[in-house]
């Protein structure tokens, strides 16, 4: 369990802000490959031992490759500049046709440039080379598979003991109830940072998901093939907002036009042609600088969240034709760490409205737990401490369970306050 939350660490949050620093700090051809591997990220597994040598080892040799042929274009048109003197004469003059050409595809002069601006065109070479090479090695140390074992017979492994599956699914059910309010709350703020159509497109989901959500409708597969569905628009966004930031499509569509403005297409930063090296922020609100950071995680988490509600385990027993739902209880029997020496075990509830309750139940049913053997007693007992995550998931679900328990009264002091500050026929 710890060798895959470092390669979790490195593969879904290390690698992925390498990736979008490499974004942010230049727009052009080389940084597009970035996005581009950025937007693959979550599609590919978390590296295993199973997946160092399939899917997850590919991708992460993919992003060393990506980066070496930037860092190789960057230093082979240095030399290229060298060979015709004087040096750049080749892409002069500024703002002309090679010279803009060259600079899209991201390769530029160096001579007389600032400091600054030399170290935001050449440090994402250096980060993602470093970061890439880092997450390969170390998920391949942690994920290595001796010879040994290969020469060893094939173990046919004992069955999961039914308290472990029901740990297990107990965890998962957690994590997929709090990708749920996750995924809503960053439906509801990249429809709301920076108004426009394709961010009317995410709020109206905000608003019908919600409400489906309170009509006594479980979000399952449905809403699963829905974060799919959302994942193109919001693709398309967060690639338009990116080609926007270059000077050829702020010229081909100004900032004030309709469509750039129906779209909410923002330039960040501006091009001087006196020295279009030099990339000029605009004086744009926080939110617009905020919206594109936010369009990146919600899409990473409507690929997570539709994964899990996916890929669910399947909550039926092989005896039972019971089918379970968001109101059945995820678990039962076993027993809290907060309540260690209660006679009473806790079951966890999601209703329909999303409320998670954490139940205490008399405990009548045979516990789960083999009996142990002789020296078996401190394994056992080792079993029954709940980990870290647990611990956190178990004060997460208090916590929203006390907020989603006096929402009403919350509400009711929301609308009185709006009604007073802001006087109309609505309010």
């Amino acid at each position: 369990m710890g060798r895959f939350f470092i390669c979790l660490c490195l593969q879904r949050i290390l690698l992925p802000i390498s990736l979008v620093l490499g974004c942010v700090l230049r727009q052009n051809g080389l940084s597009f490959i970035y996005l581009l591997l950025l937007l693959y990220n979550p599609i590919v597994p978390v590296a295993t031992v199973t997946t160092i040598t399939g899917h997850a080892g590919r991708y992460l040799k993919a992003v060393i490759f990506f980066t070496v042929v930037n860092a190789v274009a960057q230093f082979a048109f240095q030399i290229v500049l060298l060979s015709y003197p004087p040096y750049g004469s080749i892409v002069s003059p500024n703002c002309g046709q090679m010279e803009r050409w060259f600079r899209y595809g991201g390769l530029v002069r160096l001579d007389m440039i600032d400091p600054l601006d030399a170290v935001r065109i050449l440090a994402p070479e250096v980060v993602m080379l470093a970061v890439s090479i880092l997450v390969l090695v170390v998920c391949r140390a942690l994920n290595h598979r001796r010879s040994d074992d290969d020469q060893l017979l094939p173990v046919i492994s004992s069955p999961t003991s039914d308290a472990e599956q029901i740990t297990q699914r107990r965890k998962y059910s957690m994590l997929t109830i709090l990708g749920k309010y996750i995924v809503l709350a960053s439906l509801c703020l990249a429809g709301i940072l920076r108004p426009s159509v394709l961010s009317g497109v995410y709020f109206l989901v905000f608003l019908g998901t919600m409400t489906s959500w309170a009509l006594n409708r479980d979000l399952a597969k449905g809403f699963a093939v829905l974060c799919r569905l959302l994942l193109l628009p919001v693709t398309a966004h967060i690639i338009t907002i990116y080609l926007y930031q270059m000077q050829w499509f702020q010229e081909l569509l100004p900032r004030n036009a309709p469509i750039a403005r129906y779209l909410g297409l923002t330039a960040l930063q501006t091009t001087n042609c006196h020295d279009p090296r030099s990339g000029h922020i605009s004086d744009e609100e926080w939110a617009s600088f905020v919206s594109p950071l936010a369009l990146v995680w919600l899409y990473f988490m409507l690929w997570y969240e539709s994964n899990m509600l996916i890929n669910a385990p399947v909550n039926q027993s092989a005896n039972s034709s019971v089918i379970f739902t968001e109101t059945t209880p995820l678990i039962r029997g076993r027993e809290s760490v907060y309540r260690k020496h209660s006679s009473r075990a806790r079951s966890l509830f999601q209703d329909s409205l999303g409320s998670v309750t954490i139940a205490d139940v008399a405990e009548e049913n045979i516990k789960l737990e083999n009996v142990p053997e002789e020296g078996d007693g401190g394994e056992l007992e080792d079993d029954n401490q709940p980990g870290l995550l647990e611990i956190l998931l178990n004060g997460f679900i208090a916590i929203t369970q006390l907020i989603a328990q006096s929402s009403y009264i919350g509400t009711n002091i929301i609308m009185m306050a709006w009604s007073i500050t802001y006087h109309s026929w609505l309010t």
